[in-house]
């Protein structure tokens, strides 16, 4: 994916609620550009440049129903924030109190910004009002009459009204006239760094699984032919770089052929696009020891750290100044205002707790490799497993197929040895012919028939002839009847020649039996 130029932006705080969770919407400007203002603490001019760079930290804050220190009432929260060009910061919010809704579509509230930790405090020469450098938005109130006279808001969500805004206020107006203000775009507005795109900025980590299949290359800092094959995800489902996953990028270090230098190429692009850099900016420095990067690769937020790695690193940072009740920060102290960057760490605890952690970190990626090993060695025993049981398919299917074969010719030598014994049992003398023994008997009936029959004589009711030997001549001793009953057992016998099995086997020795005896021993 090529580079793009990078657009500075400031943090956005991790939500978890989206206008979706909201039964009000609202959406507006909560303060002008080059603007003056005269809150409870005096005079504050808002330059342009100061506004656009500190827009995306009110996004994520609360809304309040009145300014003041301590605990007050929340109603809502900033669901997006964006910096409109000629006209000042523009917001849409979700507001849980129904009453604070109306109030503010119909006018009678307005919203006022609170703002808090500048870098430095300057005066501006023309008014001589305060001029807070580098500062961060706090939160959001809702006053019956808000410091800023370009503040407006506009009920429902921007993209249902994305060409509003405040008419009362000449800059706004002006925005209006010429075609300039559209609060859906501004607050959709992508920038590009590290080589990634981005609406803005979140603390916390993505979830992997929800960056889409197609077009999965803009979320990844290295891209590959498919999702699974991309490393270094950064930018979440929604379009939003996410703290966390910077600072992972970083503490894993270079994998899968990526450069110490192009990894750090684009981290330093994506770093400055939080109000509060994740990584400590020299530790992206090429130039850098492999002590000291492996020393103090992570002296960063302590609670970036605790999502990005499970672990939390150094002392609990200060907290923000209190809110003024004008949503200023007071004259007096503001350059005694800290960030999480600015305070002060132990080398010592900071280098061993990092080492453990770094130690850590080694001990996962052991764990990952073997459990990728043991999932490659399952999926294999698997494909193994699958072709043998296609294999067993087939075997029963060609199984199945010859007992078929064999149950059907054993039911045609049932049949035909039925139809043998039918044939003898009428010979016998029986009240049945042969076909009505066939029908009305089993084969096994038959059998036991054949066993009782008494084939000793002939059909006048006289023994027959016992003869013995062999000799020439035998078969001239027969009589016509016997004669005839020759043939019809040697024609039974040459029937039998064709067919197999223990019955048909059975039969033929009968039939060689009675004809052995028939001829006097001459089959």
């Amino acid at each position: 994916m090529p580079q793009t130029a990078t657009t500075e932006s400031r943090i956005a705080y991790c939500r978890e609620r989206d206008a979706d969770d909201y039964a009000q919407v609202v959406h507006g400007v909560a303060h002008g550009a080059d603007e003056l203002t005269r809150g409870l603490n005096g005079p504050k001019y808002w330059p342009a440049a100061e506004l656009k760079q500190a827009a995306p930290t009110l996004e994520g804050r609360t809304v309040y129903k009145i300014h003041g220190d301590g605990e007050r009432e929340a109603v809502g929260e900033v669901l997006r924030a964006a910096y409109q060009a000629n006209l000042g910061v523009v917001y849409e919010a979700g507001i849980d109190d129904p009453d604070v809704a109306e109030e503010l579509a119909s006018g009678q509230r307005e919203v006022s910004i609170e703002a808090g930790n500048p870098s430095t405090v300057d005066q501006h020469d023309e008014t001589g009002a305060v001029i807070m450098r580098d500062y961060e938005y706090t939160g959001l109130a809702t006053p019956k009459r808000g410091a800023s006279e370009a503040n407006y808001t506009a009920p429902g969500p921007a993209n249902q009204n994305p060409a509003v805004a405040a008419l009362s206020a000449a800059d706004v107006q002006g925005a209006l006239d010429d075609d300039a203000f559209d609060v859906e775009a501004a607050l959709n507005a992508y920038q590009s760094a590290g080589g990634v795109r981005f609406r803005g900025t979140r603390d916390g980590k993505l979830d992997r699984s929800a960056i889409p299949s197609d077009g999965y290359e803009e979320y990844f800092l290295f891209d590959g032919d498919t999702k699974s094959a991309s490393s270094y995800p950064v930018v979440d489902a929604e379009g939003y770089l996410r703290r966390g996953n910077v600072v992972a990028a970083y503490s894993v270090g270079p994998r899968g052929g990526v450069t110490r230098e192009e990894l750090y190429e684009r981290l330093r692009a994506l770093n400055q696009a939080f109000s509060t850099p994740p990584i400590t900016a020299d530790k992206l420095r090429l130039d850098m020891s492999e002590s000291a990067l492996s020393a103090g690769d992570l002296r960063t937020d302590p609670a970036v750290l605790s999502e990005a790695a499970d672990a939390v690193l150094g002392d609990t940072v200060s907290p923000p100044q209190p809110d003024d009740p004008q949503g200023e920060v007071p004259d007096g102290s503001d350059t005694d205002t800290t960030t999480d960057s600015d305070t002060p760490m132990s080398d010592d605890n900071d280098d061993k707790d990092v080492e453990a952690f770094l130690e850590r970190l080694d001990e996962k990626d052991e764990q990952i490799n073997d459990l990728e090993a043991d999932l490659e060695e399952t999926e294999a025993e698997l494909s193994e497993k699958e072709a043998r049981v296609e294999e067993l398919e087939d075997e029963t299917d060609d199984r199945i197929a010859e007992l078929e074969d064999e149950v059907e010719e054993l039911r045609e030598q049932n049949e035909a040895a039925r139809e043998q014994y039918a044939a003898a049992l009428a010979a016998a003398d029986t009240v049945f012919d042969e076909d009505e023994l066939a029908e009305n008997y089993t084969l096994a009936e038959l059998s036991a028939k054949i066993e009782e029959a008494d084939f000793s004589t002939d059909d006048s009711g006289t023994e027959p002839f016992i003869r013995s030997g062999s000799g020439e001549g035998a078969e001239a001793n027969l009589s016509a009847a016997e004669q005839e009953e020759k043939a019809e057992l040697e024609a039974k016998l040459d029937n039998l020649d064709d067919k197999e099995g223990p019955l048909v086997e059975k039969e033929r020795e009968r039939v060689e039996a009675e004809l052995a005896d028939l001829t006097g021993g001459e089959a």
